[in-house]
């Protein structure tokens, strides 16, 4: 693994011989109130949801949720600094949301290598978040290596 520097971050910089199927990384977050209402202006999401607890009740859920693309927003930085890094680019993804995400839960995300494609440049990623050792979140994504 080759580590790159840019500004005070560093970046995992693995070409498509580098990597392993297997190899995986993980980062724990906890979802706070900020966050929330950061992705909300972000997204521009206006679902009541997202903003009252009483609306959120009457669909079925404890208090209100956070946004599932804001959750999934993590998956953007482990993917391009740290598994497979800087040389690679997302082509797709797809997300299965298996159970709600609240304010003050801590989550794991763990992105890992479930095969590569050499002929093509391509790695396909398992992606998780976890809650409470529960995946609540799975995913798959296609990468292209760029070196």
């Amino acid at each position: 693994m080759i580590i790159k520097s840019y500004g005070n971050l560093k970046h995992n910089s693995y070409k498509i011989s580098q990597l392993k199927v297997g190899k995986k990384v993980k980062i724990i977050k906890k979802i706070d109130n900020k966050f929330l209402e950061e992705s909300l202006v972000y997204l521009k999401d206006s679902h009541p949801v997202h903003k009252s607890t009483e609306w959120a009740k009457k669909l079925g859920f404890k208090k209100k949720i956070i946004p599932g693309f804001a959750i999934t927003s993590f998956f953007s930085n482990l993917i391009g600094t740290r598994l497979p890094g800087i040389y690679c680019v997302i082509m797709n993804l797809n997300f299965n949301f298996k159970h709600p995400v609240y304010v003050n839960d801590n989550l794991i995300f763990i992105c890992k290598i479930i095969n590569i494609y050499k002929n093509f440049k391509v790695v396909k990623l398992e992606l998780i978040v976890k809650k409470n050792k529960k995946n609540i979140i799975l995913g798959l994504a296609n990468c292209k290596i760029l070196k």
